[in-house]
């Protein structure tokens, strides 16, 4: 990037408003120094600007705003030949917004480094939650560095809620045969990355899958009792073979997933606890076969997620699923706690999202639109 203002900024995500002004400004000298030619202390930097406000207060002032939205901002970058006047200022009602201002004025230093032209931004946020979802269990897991730097890009974003998919990946204390080899994020290292994410506006929140998903558990000897099928079963049109889910009639299940949340979740400062339950096609085709034939696969399905809900809830905690089963059982949807999140997720563009929140609505469950990457 030109140190020259005189193109336009690229900002993420796009505001409501941005307006050019007359005159150009420049940042202080010790934030100068720092975003020099040296690019990488600037972008190490610049995130935390979020954090350290006072890095920038003679260059910066930010002004309560009680008309504003919760979450909203504007900035207002206006040259001034007064001394002591802080050329920029952010109008804000609350943190999440004055979070999201720097988080602006963050992108500009990146982008133009001394010299920001001035201008008016507005800009608010369309969904109350802006979070993300990392696989940490399918493939490398990160260095605490990296999901350190992952955080401060979040944050840069504006995003403020972050889930670690660790299924197998998490260092539990009496299951070290399940992550054995797999450099497992240990209950001091979530703890340590809460307290980073929340000193940032980020809701760092657990997520185990308490359900299916479960073939690297359930394929061990110590584990095998706990499936519903190791045989072969129907992954909805495509044949399948082997464990995949727990047995959702067996009471030892969920003591085992009673077991591994009372575990897990202390280590979250969050109020947030997703429990997965997704893709369980193979309920019904294994040891819950006859309960399945009596009651229905829906009634089967949201006994378990209850209880697990029941766990969650104990632990002081507010439980979410991925609701794909259960919207392929709308019956069952009113069947599950009222205090329960619908996660409603899908990869592709074309994914009925609309329909899908609507439904859980109707079940008085929040919905949340989650879509993948594609």
């Amino acid at each position: 990037m030109p140190d020259t203002p005189a193109q336009s900024p690229h900002l993420l995500p796009t505001p409501r408003r941005f307006a050019r002004t007359a005159g150009v400004v420049a940042l202080p000298f010790e934030v100068e120094v720092l975003a020099g030619p040296e690019q990488a202390a600037m972008i190490e930097l610049l995130p935390r600007l979020i954090v350290a406000r006072s890095a920038i207060s003679a260059w910066c002032r930010v002004v309560v705003n009680h008309d504003l939205e919760r979450g909203a901002y504007r900035i207002e970058i206006r040259e001034s030949s007064m001394p002591g006047v802080a050329p920029c200022t952010i109008f804000a009602r609350d943190d999440a917004g004055v979070r999201s201002g720097l988080a602006t004025l963050s992108q500009l230093v990146r982008q133009f480094r001394v010299r920001i032209s001035c201008c008016e931004i507005e800009d608010e946020p369309g969904f109350a939650v802006r979070g993300v979802m990392l696989d940490v269990s399918r493939c490398r897991i990160p260095t605490m560095r990296e999901l350190f730097e992952t955080v401060d890009m979040l944050a840069l974003l504006k995003f403020n809620h972050l889930q670690l998919y660790t299924e197998h990946t998490f260092a539990y204390s009496a299951h070290e045969e399940v992550w054995r080899n797999w450099s497992p994020l240990t209950p001091n290292e979530i703890q340590r990355l809460d307290d980073y994410c929340l000193e940032r506006g980020i809701e760092l929140a657990a997520n185990q899958n308490c359900f299916g998903h479960l073939a690297h558990w359930l394929k061990m000897p110590a584990y095998q009792h706990l499936a519903e099928t190791h045989g072969d079963w129907m992954f909805d049109v495509w044949p399948r073979s082997g464990p995949f889910s727990l047995c959702p009639t067996d009471t030892k299940s969920i003591e085992f997933v009673h077991e591994l949340l009372t575990e897990l979740l202390p280590n979250f400062s969050g109020g947030l606890c997703n429990i997965g339950c997704d893709e369980t096609f193979d309920i019904g085709w294994g040891r819950s076969k006859q309960e399945v034939d009596t009651r229905g696969r829906g009634s089967v399905y949201a006994e378990f997620v209850a209880n697990i809900c029941g766990e969650v809830n104990a632990l002081g905690k507010r439980p979410a699923f991925w609701s794909d089963i259960a919207l392929h059982d709308v019956k069952s949807l009113g069947l599950l706690p009222k205090d329960l999140i619908a996660l409603c997720w899908g990869y592709e563009p074309d994914s009925q999202f609309a329909q899908w929140v609507n439904t859980c609505r109707d079940a008085e469950l929040e919905a949340w639109v989650c879509p993948g990457p594609s």
